[in-house]
């Protein structure tokens, strides 16, 4: 299938081809340039990010953010660096700052690109200089390394002075100077130790070249012009001097940021083997099978450690807790995306270390300290159990998933979680607690105002994978094929019946809400509708919510209702369409266009992942909000899903898409 497409000439984007890039004049536009972000991380939790000027414009960032354990908060060590450069008689500001008084955007008027492949790249163009400062995270090292490199012409004398901002508080907090006991740096062969309090982290500082001036300098009044306007939106940070490196002899260098010593070979030897780790990455790509492993890529490194041996995904690498819903969404998307039976079994030994060393009861009524839950986490641990025994049954016995998934039937039958209530009808209903009802808590926003319908299509699966398991060990499915036959019966009775009655009217009639989480209706194992009745609601949600740019999602806050476009739900669209009505090949062509959407915003976010789940994404300015995990693990599943019903329906030489 051919695409055509327009794209702004200042972007490193083809008709054939894509890489994540910006040039001249994107840093022209001071705001235009400050809307896009980049983030590196590690499967430790730790994580750099900033702008594409290298510029913070809120307090979450930071070049060198640690997470040290599963309980504490994220730590922001390393803020940023600001560079001079003198050559001759002249002077190179590299950097942009922007405090509560006055702004300073040299770097912008010298930066002639940001790349963020292999690593986020800044290069600057110095008159007949050329400047490239690379930053990364070296895999499982709790080290930050910032690599420059020059070409063009050095002359004698050529210097280059670098200063580091340390902010050493947490990272939704704003510096204490009155906690740094201790302004003293211990020297020893290239190598700066600094400790600033008894409770921070003790970091070790190595540079390759030149040497270190201890000068401590307080900097009074970053602004942060992306935080609300409510709390802080400035702080003070350490400057605890300077790096004065000649570039007669030297045209590249290295800085180290971590939290044990290091030398240049063993910095080297780190450079080196993240850029072949990377290598898949490195060439631009340009069709649907090379778009495909790169945001896998990108998946594979936004994990959290939960302990030593085992990494969980998280959506938001900013909240130092398990989201165990977004781990086990994640998990089975990309199940069910790539077969890889490696990765199956890591994945599933991961959430049974998880389940077998807590109780189930405490994890799900959310007082587990480090595990985030909502009320549909116990439904995707068991969707994600049934999706791994479904496509990889040889793998590990049955016996242990059922008697995961009997224990949570169990719970949720004997109402022992705070969200719902089991009736004799075997329904669910939504229990709203005091707390409730004053707050809601952040991830109700995405749930329709009448939760109940989606709440017991979840359950009703749950039901049948317990039937399906029950069946795989060799035990009488009656119970669970009962109370499912029973919830279905009850359910179309509750919710189904005058939609099925007055199917037109159903828009202005209907008892509840319409949602695009309605999907799940649809979307999951296995139906709990009549296929006539599952057509009628899918024209329904087709009507009301697909768009070519994603998934039309109304969110929640407070008073007013705000929609934005999501990609979380596509792919349940997607196979939907596929199951009910695949003769309709108009419907086809906005799933194609949305695709070419996707495949472009991976470009224009600049953090190699697609906007978040369910953010706002403005295709002049560029993401906003930090990308989530499960918005590219929906793409990576969306992305091959599409492909593979393009070969097989012989779509692709039948349609032409234009955007």
């Amino acid at each position: 299938m051919r695409e055509e497409r327009t794209v702004n000439s200042d972007r490193q984007l083809q008709t054939d081809r894509m890489e994540i890039a910006f040039k001249r004049p994107t840093f022209e536009n001071i705001d235009q340039a400050l809307s896009y972000e980049w983030i590196e991380t590690d499967t430790l939790g730790n994580y750099s990010y900033s702008t594409i000027l290298g510029l913070n414009t809120s307090k979450r960032q930071g070049l060198f953010v640690l997470r040290e354990n599963s309980l504490a908060p994220n730590f922001m060590v390393l803020s940023h660096l600001q560079e001079e450069l003198y050559q001759g008689d002249k002077e190179y500001s590299l950097h942009n700052t922007e405090y509560e008084s006055n702004q300073e955007f040299h770097g912008a008027r010298l930066q002639t690109e940001f790349s963020l492949d292999p690593f986020p790249t800044f290069t600057y163009q110095l008159d007949e200089l050329k400047l490239k400062k690379s930053v990364f995270l070296a895999d499982q090292s709790n080290r930050l390394i910032v690599y420059y490199k020059l070409s063009g012409k050095i002359y004698l004398g050529c210097r280059i002075v670098i200063r580091p901002f340390f902010g050493f508080r947490p990272a939704d907090s704003i510096s204490d100077p009155e906690l740094f006991k201790n302004m003293e740096t211990f020297f020893s062969d290239r190598q700066i130790r600094y400790l600033p309090f008894q409770d921070a982290p003790e970091i070790f500082i190595f540079y390759s070249e030149g040497q270190f001036i201890n000068a401590p300098v307080w900097y009074h009044n970053f602004y942060f012009r992306a935080d609300p306007k409510t709390g802080y939106k400035k702080e003070d940070l350490l400057n605890l001097g300077f790096f004065d490196i000649p570039l007669s002899a030297s045209q590249e260098f290295y800085l180290s940021f971590g939290l044990g010593t290091s030398n240049t070979k063993e910095i080297r030897e780190l450079h080196q083997k993240e850029i072949q780790r990377r290598k898949p990455n490195l060439k631009m790509f340009g069709d649907k099978d090379e778009v495909i492993p790169y945001l896998a890529d990108k998946i594979n490194k936004f994990q959290v450690l939960y302990d030593k041996k085992h990494a969980y995904f998280n959506s938001e690498p900013f909240i130092p807790k398990l989201n165990l819903s977004t781990h086990c969404f994640m998990a089975k998307r990309l199940l069910q995306s790539h077969g890889d039976s490696q990765l199956a079994q890591k994945l599933y030994d991961g959430l049974l270390f998880l389940i077998e060393n807590n109780n189930l009861v405490e994890i799900f009524s959310g007082v587990k300290s480090d595990i985030l839950v909502n009320l549909a986490s116990p439904f995707y641990l068991v969707f994600f159990l049934y999706s791994f025994h479904n496509l990889f049954g040889k793998l590990r016995s049955f016996s242990t998933s059922y008697k995961i998934v009997q224990d949570i039937l169990n719970i949720v039958l004997k109402n022992q979680l705070p969200y719902y209530r089991c009736g004799h009808k075997k329904l669910l209903e939504r229990q709203y607690r005091t707390s409730d009802l004053e707050e809601k808590y952040d991830h109700e926003m995405y749930f329709p105002i009448r939760q109940n319908l989606v709440l017991n299509v979840l359950w009703y699966n749950t039901l049948k994978i317990g039937e399906f398991l029950a069946e795989a060990v060799n035990e009488s499915p009656r119970k669970y094929a009962k109370y499912a036959r029973k919830l279905q019966k009850n359910f179309f009775k509750q919710y189904m019946k005058s939609f099925s009655l007055h199917p037109s009217g159903a828009l202005d009639s209907y008892k509840f809400a319409f949602h695009p989480a309605m999907i799940y209706t649809m979307s999951l194992p296995f139906p709990i509708l009549e296929k006539r009745d599952e057509q009628l609601l899918y024209r329904v949600l087709i009507k009301q919510f697909l768009s070519s740019q994603g998934i039309k999602y109304p969110i929640r806050r407070g008073e007013s209702t705000v929609t934005v476009y999501s990609s979380l739900l596509a792919c349940e669209y997607l196979i939907t369409w596929q199951k009910l009505m695949p003769e309709k090949e108009s419907i086809f062509v906005l799933f194609k266009r949305m695709g070419i959407h996707f495949k472009q915003s991976v470009s224009e976010g600049a953090l190699g992942f697609v906007p978040d789940a369910l953010g706002e994404f403005d295709a002049t300015l560029g993401t906003k909000r930090i990308a989530s995990g499960p918005a590219t693990s929906e793409v990576v599943c969306f992305l091959t899903l599409l492909d593979k019903i393009e070969k097989e329906y012989g779509l692709a030489e039948n349609n032409t898409v234009n955007q």
